[in-house]
């Protein structure tokens, strides 16, 4: 398994979690799948978090990968779905 593409190069050996730490107070955020609608998690920390991520999200309960959508920081929330990122913004130009 290759390593984690997360890091900052620019910075040095850093992990980016740690480097937004230093910057942003951690923000907690409700999960919610765009589907069902339905809150399905908690985050901790949903400044780290990028758009099509689907792993270290917490969500192993759901019983399926779910995908990062969308990140609404001012109300606290990340969407997520099971399917790809590209295809939810392919179907808004439909």
């Amino acid at each position: 398994m290759r390593p984690s593409t997360t890091g900052l190069c620019m910075v040095g050996k850093i992990q980016f979690s740690r480097f937004l730490e230093a910057f942003l107070p951690p923000l907690a955020a409700e999960v919610f799948e765009i589907s069902s609608q339905k809150k399905v998690g908690e985050v901790d920390n949903l400044y780290p978090l990028t758009i099509g991520q689907r792993t270290g999200l917490g969500l192993e309960k759901l019983g399926y990968s779910v995908y990062v959508i969308r990140k609404d920081i001012s109300n606290q929330r990340i969407w997520v779905e099971y399917s790809h990122p590209t295809f939810h913004l392919l179907k808004k130009r439909c």
